[in-house]
């Protein structure tokens, strides 16, 4: 394999995303290396967040200098962004970006993504104001966690439009498209695999039941969307409107009005409602109960959208799979593509299976959660015999309890079965974000091959991957 040297570095004890691609021999003067960071981020109230992003952001200052030759953010969600609002001085304000990579979901001024941007920012601030009233966290299941903050200096929906203002100063911006193909600096060629533009796959999260057909929608993108996110215009005018419920004032007594009111309907309310031991009778905030599933489409919806590459180390070589946190329509949809779609005259489109039998290295989806590495359209396909992965996961946190309860969802990350699986396809050549390399989060040992554990350096806060000496 010809070429000059590619590692890829990873920031460990985040549940959340960072990585640093460098291509050169990393000694090498400035001009003669080229440094890609792909995302930034850990998930809102994981302990000491600040502190160990600001700890991220100062190793990435100290590695690629006063400017960064390409910057990929995949999507929105927190733990893919926060580095920026916590170190904005070292990775924002301070950071020449020579070039920007985003989805075509976040262009504004491009019809169908303003229409799916609004629509989820609607959503995402309902699912905020439920999880802030009294037990809302409960019923969103901290999935709020991921869209970050809703007060502060930067929050997550002003993080991507200033690093669009920054680049602008600096550098270059490019909204990338399914099945284009683009050059990174330094010369890897890039395969854009996602997110879709068809509305059926980017608003796909899960699995079909059995052995089901896909289902396609087949009216106007608009609609779809709205009908998607209807109940969180319903919620929004319960909230706002009305004051807390989803009836009119007129219709509605509130505790405090029953105790103290001595007409016939408050005395036999009080009476009967706040009966000691028959809390489980009250429905004061059952209507909530749509916020989290509200939380749940809103999350899911954000990882499809979901820029998905496949970097080659040389054109039709070894590919570096970085699948951010797509989900099932994301995937599913690399292969209505060839890649460049459409296929240059003469010339015959590489497929998306190709490019996952080529995978030598994979960035696990979101965390090796339960439904975003697709097995027979992806995870099986990765045939490569030397075929290798980093899974950006801290199991103990996932899964983290207090009093008895989970502290986010007591999430499966990684999920047994999915990670079983990539085990034996890489014979244990993973990295983990909370274990040693070779090892897993207890300790145990996972891989013994010398020669791969050979290219592995880095330390507490960083693993780094030789792909290419």
């Amino acid at each position: 394999m010809s070429g000059p040297p590619v590692s890829v570095r990873m920031y460990r004890k985040l549940l959340g995303d960072c990585f640093l691609i460098t291509i050169g021999d990393p000694k090498a003067k400035r001009e003669e290396r080229f440094h890609i960071l792909i995302d930034c981020g850990v998930l809102q109230n994981v302990p000491g967040e600040a502190i160990l992003m600001k700890a991220v952001a100062k190793d990435i200052r100290a590695t690629v200098g006063e400017y960064i030759d390409l910057l990929v953010i995949t999507h929105e969600h927190w733990d893919h962004i926060s580095g920026f609002a916590h170190a904005r001085d070292l990775l924002i304000d301070g950071l020449g970006i020579k070039k920007l990579w985003l989805a075509w979901t976040e262009h504004r001024g491009d019809e169908q993504a303003d229409i799916y941007r609004a629509k989820g920012k609607i959503a995402k601030d309902v699912v905020a104001k439920v999880a802030a009233l009294k037990g809302g966290r409960a019923i969103t299941a901290g999935i709020e966690d991921f869209n970050g903050p809703t007060t502060g200096r930067l929050l997550s929906n002003q993080i991507i439009p200033a690093l669009i203002e920054r680049t602008g100063a600096t550098g270059t911006i490019d909204y990338l498209e399914p099945g284009q193909v683009v050059t990174t600096p330094g010369g890897l060629r890039t395969n854009v695999l996602g997110p879709p533009r068809n509305p059926a796959r980017l608003m796909k999260d899960l699995p079909s039941p059995g052995d089901a057909k896909e289902t396609y929608i087949a009216d106007k993108f608009a609609a779809s969307v709205a009908r998607r996110y209807e109940i969180a215009d319903a919620i929004s005018d319960a909230i706002e409107a009305q004051g807390t419920g989803p009836f009119e004032l007129a219709y509605r007594r509130t505790r405090k009005q029953i105790g103290a009111g001595r007409d016939p309907t408050a005395t036999w309310l009080r009476e009967r409602y706040p009966m000691k031991g028959f809390d489980w009778r009250s429905i004061d905030r059952d209507w909530l109960d749509a916020g989290g599933a509200l939380a749940l489409k809103v999350d899911s919806d954000t990882n499809n959208t979901s820029l998905a590459l496949a970097f080659e180390l040389e054109p039709g070589g070894d590919v570096l799979l970085f699948a951010a946190d797509a989900q099932v329509g994301n995937w599913v949809s690399w292969h209505d593509q060839v890649y460049p779609s459409p296929a240059r005259d003469g010339t015959v489109g590489a497929s998306a299976k190709d490019l996952l039998g080529r995978t030598v290295f994979y960035k696990v989806g979101h965390h090796a959660s339960h439904n975003a590495t697709l097995k027979g359209l992806g995870l099986e396909l990765m045939t490569h015999p030397g075929l290798c992965a980093m899974v950006p996961v801290v199991e103990a946190e996932a899964r983290r309890v207090k009093d008895g309860k989970a502290v986010h969802r007591g999430w499966d990350m990684p999920f047994p079965d999915l990670y079983a699986r990539l085990l034996k396809a890489t014979d244990g050549r993973l990295l983990r974000g909370d274990a040693d390399p070779g090892k897993d989060a207890n300790g145990d040992t996972i891989c013994e091959d010398a020669a791969f554990l050979s290219r592995v350096s880095g330390g507490p806060l960083y693993h780094e991957l030789r792909i290419r000496d």
